[in-house]
């Protein structure tokens, strides 16, 4: 989560001057209005249940695809459905679905009652060349850069546009 999270929020804070205070030790982000971002990992039962006993607007799950039913089920059903009861709040899940087409992740992205889906594709991503925009004026443009990008990726790997991996992947 830190490795994920932590340096898009520095960048942002950066940029906005928001004020944000980083607790690495804790893996905790404090707002000036007193809210926090807790980053923590997922990948077993125990480090799940360190979420128990607290209550949040808003849990987010990123990289929801490498989650387990066991685990998945768990986390949301269990630990953090409860713990977003207090403010009627939301579980959020990001992520990108995996390559065997199964999983919870999976699921939802194919219509699992009781979430809604949101959708976007590498061209939503206006951030994506902020690093280097010099390959943007070199291409005309934000747009035409990706299109310029994406052809390259395709003709480097042999992929068509209908490749699995692309479209999982940057579409």
């Amino acid at each position: 989560a830190k490795r994920i999270i932590w340096p898009a929020l520095a960048d942002f804070d950066r940029e906005a001057n928001l004020g944000l205070d980083f607790k690495a030790h804790t893996g905790e982000v404090r707002l000036p209005n007193g809210s926090t971002i807790l980053l923590q990992g997922a990948g077993s039962i125990r480090e799940v249940d360190k979420g128990r006993g607290k209550k949040y607007p808003l849990v987010a799950i990123d990289e929801a695809q490498v989650f387990s039913h066991q685990i998945f089920n768990y986390m949301t059903l269990e630990v953090f459905g409860p713990a977003v009861m207090d403010y009627v709040g939301t579980i959020m899940v990001t992520g990108t679905p995996n390559a065997a087409c199964v999983g919870p992740f999976y699921d939802i992205c194919h219509g699992k009652p009781g979430w809604s889906l949101h959708s976007w594709t590498v061209t939503d991503n206006e951030r994506l060349f902020d690093a280097r925009p010099d390959y943007v004026r070199k291409h005309g443009g934000y747009l035409e850069a990706i299109d310029a990008y994406l052809k390259d990726i395709r003709i480097e790997r042999g992929w068509k546009d209908d490749h699995p991996g692309y479209l999982r992947e940057y579409l």
